[in-house]
């Protein structure tokens, strides 16, 4: 089967002994240079500053609080709020499967639901590694993407949420 997920970014990560994944500076860039964190050509100078050292340069680096806060744009302050912790806490883990474990036992009321979706999904692939059968890793989906429930014809089905919505958006 050829490669699955690629979009995960299991690839920039490392593996320790066990197999467990560590995170590495190129995993934690992938991440700042994402389409939420890029900041819009009418950014100020401290969101520029931020993201430039964080993507370019040092992606493990402390980040304060007043870093953050004296961000102009308030939505640019809550995105960087989310993603620091986020960074802080995988980084605290010894592995990407500890700090997925550690939020879903209740320490992840700082951590948007996209975060725990995507570190579902790496530690997946992770687990499926060598994996040949496209029903499995299909199935292994219904735990990180969002899925709907509807009727049709008095049946019951559950679908992939983006699917069905591409699919309406077809008719």
């Amino acid at each position: 089967m050829k490669d699955f997920w690629v979009s995960s970014g299991h690839h920039l990560l490392d593996r320790d002994e066990a197999g467990r994944l560590l995170v590495t500076d190129s995993f934690l860039k992938a991440y700042f240079a994402r389409p939420e964190l890029l900041p819009p050509a009418t950014a100020c100078p401290a969101e520029l500053r931020l993201h430039h050292e964080l993507l370019m340069h040092h992606p493990r680096r402390p980040v304060a609080k007043q870093e953050i806060a004296a961000l102009e744009d308030p939505d640019a302050r809550e995105n960087w709020e989310f993603m620091i912790a986020f960074r802080d806490h995988v980084l605290d883990a010894p592995s990407l499967e500890a700090a997925y474990l550690a939020l879903a036992r209740g320490s992840a009321e700082n951590i948007p639901p996209l975060f725990m979706n995507q570190l579902a999904q790496v530690v997946l692939r992770n687990a499926l590694d060598g994996q040949h059968d496209a029903c499995v890793v299909r199935a292994a989906e219904l735990f990180y993407r969002p899925q709907r429930v509807t009727s049709h014809e008095g049946a019951v089905l559950l679908a992939d949420a983006e699917t069905i919505e591409r699919h309406e958006q077809n008719r």
